[in-house]
């Protein structure tokens, strides 16, 4: 049996209406069998036909969204903390208290902490701001721009950490936990827009 091509698409409205063009009008012209099966981990969805003539399903449908890449995970100046997460986190109250509070980190060199496992209490003993205590959280709750646009961004939690030289990290704490967020929304988004073609078992989600 000749093979499709898979098509990627970097929106959930494309892949919607590339998968109801598949169902109405190119399965019926190249004989492929329904329904049809999406499947997804965390951002990346693939979609299927059903099993052909030689007992193997095709690739049709692939979808991948356009986000900001976020530096989680690894220390950075303040500054560039500040600027990474003014373009790539919702803005809200969480992300205006986040920054004001490492906004005091900015252009120092040198800072003292210590943690006493509710907040980290932190000594700036050189730089702009000499002599000033700063408490961090070390827990923040932040939203990533992290999936479709379609869907509601996702508010994960991080741990927040400050070295010696005042760069900050922000550290993932919750991985697997977003992943299922993410499908829990993508699964909620297509039974909502593909309902009809859900309803006919012309669509199966396998989320």
């Amino acid at each position: 049996m000749p093979r499709i091509n898979p098509v990627e698409v970097k929106s959930l409205t494309a892949l919607k209406q590339m998968i109801k063009n598949f169902i109405e009008n190119d399965s019926t012209a190249i004989n492929v069998h329904l329904p049809v099966i999406i499947t997804a981990e965390g951002n990346s969805i693939k979609v299927y036909t059903s099993i052909d003539n030689t007992y193997g399903r095709q690739l049709i449908f692939e979808a991948n969204p356009i986000i900001p890449k976020a530096i989680l995970n690894r220390f950075i100046p303040a500054e560039q903390m500040i600027i990474n997460v003014n373009t790539c986190f919702v803005q809200d109250k969480n992300t205006d208290s986040f920054i004001q509070s490492i906004s005091k980190l900015y252009k120092v060199s040198k800072v003292e902490a210590v943690d006493n496992g509710i907040g980290a209490q932190l000594k700036v003993t050189e730089g702009v701001n000499t002599n000033e205590a700063v408490t961090i959280n070390p827990i923040v709750a932040l939203t990533p721009i992290g999936t479709y646009p379609e869907l509601n961004q996702i508010r994960r939690k991080f741990n927040l950490r400050v070295d010696h030289d005042g760069e900050v990290a922000l550290m993932v704490c919750d991985e697997g936990i977003f992943e299922r967020k993410v499908q829990d929304e993508l699964k909620d988004y297509f039974k909502f827009a593909l309902d009809k073609e859900i309803e006919r078992r012309d669509v199966i989600l396998a989320l």
